[in-house]
């Protein structure tokens, strides 16, 4: 689903966001989850990743596939995670865990 943010538009491959009936989003995600291909180079999906938060997105979970999980919280780090960990929803989807061996194999 298109989002625009600030006159800015996004398309993320998942997202969470509160309830809306509208043909495109103006108000800020919950959770936006990109998924690296080879279409496009890391750095140009981490910017994505940084411009999402710098719109607003609650958490951002950049997926590599076959090597890590990158998550960006505003005014965080990145987490990096890898097969073993799992990732947590914290504030942002309260109860959710999903361990990375599933997604990362």
């Amino acid at each position: 689903m298109l989002h625009v943010l600030d006159g800015e538009k996004f398309i993320p491959d998942v997202c969470v966001n509160q309830a809306s009936e509208a043909a495109y989003l103006t108000t800020p995600l919950l959770l936006a989850v990109e998924i690296w291909s080879d279409a496009q180079s890391r750095q140009a999906q981490r910017r994505k990743a940084l411009a999402y938060i710098q719109h607003g997105v609650s958490m951002v979970v950049l997926v590599l596939l076959r090597e890590s999980v990158e998550v960006y919280r505003p005014g965080c780090q990145p987490l990096v995670l890898r097969a073993g960990d799992t990732l947590d929803g914290d504030d942002v989807l309260p109860g959710f865990k999903l361990p990375l061996n599933t997604v990362l194999a």
